[in-house]
């Protein structure tokens, strides 16, 4: 069955989401992998928003969810560099552009061995989204965005 779950602009934004994955996404939250866990535990858990783990969009399970920033953060294994991953990964990322939610995906080697890049173009891509929010939405509660602007900009 399809059921709904929320998220996105700090508004309630309904995304369907496929209820026979929900335990499945539990499990995977479980069982992180060790680049997961070094995203997770030195830097997404820190962010002053709310961070989703293996979050339930449609028929796909992400490897982590920003709601108020509609971002999906995805975690590459050497799997992924196959024509035929690569290929399930664009149209993924593609069905998940149509609602609106941006797919950052980086490789476990990058978090390996790049980690403060990686960092630093997660958190420009929040500012860079708050930002845009702040300056082209009106009907928004501006101090709940801007204490997101501020505190993204202190973690870069």
């Amino acid at each position: 069955g399809v059921a709904c779950n929320s998220g996105g602009w700090g508004w309630n934004v309904m995304y369907p989401y496929n209820k026979t994955l929900t335990e499945f996404s539990k499990e995977l939250r479980k069982n992180m992998t060790p680049e997961e866990k070094h995203l997770w535990y030195d830097f997404l858990k820190y962010l002053p928003m709310t961070v989703k783990r293996q979050y339930v969009v449609v028929n796909y399970i992400l490897d982590f969810f920003i709601p108020t920033a509609n971002i999906a953060i995805e975690l590459d294994g050497s799997q992924h560099s196959e024509p035929e991953a690569r290929k399930a990964d664009q149209e993924r990322d593609r069905d998940l552009l149509s609602m609106g939610i941006k797919t950052l995906r980086y490789t476990n080697i990058d978090i390996n061995s790049i980690f403060d890049v990686f960092k630093f173009d997660i958190s420009t891509t929040l500012e860079t989204i708050f930002n845009y929010v702040l300056q082209n939405h009106n009907n928004l509660n501006r101090i709940f965005w801007r204490k997101h602007v501020e505190s993204v900009i202190k973690i870069i």
